[in-house]
């Protein structure tokens, strides 16, 4: 008799399948979903903060801020600017 959906090598692989999942050790399947979550929130941060530099870009009217940034070295840096050497400042 002929079996009309699955072959015995398919009908292998299809239990071989649902085997693997039903029968993986549970720390495994948590461990694999602690990753995927990781990496998800990693994601989600990163969307986050270029989400809250478009918003500042586009909808917030900034005028007249400085920006402080400090170099432990000026060594391969090109700007452009005046150098207040009194205040120790690139002034734009």
């Amino acid at each position: 008799m002929r079996d009309p959906y699955l072959d015995k090598p398919q009908v292998a692989r299809f239990w071989g399948k649902i085997k693997s999942v039903l029968f993986t050790p549970l720390s495994e399947r948590v461990t694999t979903h602690e990753n995927t979550t990781d990496a998800m929130e990693t994601r989600m941060d990163t969307l986050e903060s270029r989400l809250d530099q478009i918003e500042l870009k586009y909808f917030h009217n900034i005028v007249g801020i400085s920006y402080n940034v400090t170099f432990t070295s000026l060594s391969g840096l090109k700007v452009t600017g005046v150098w207040n050497a009194t205040a120790g400042r690139l002034e734009f």
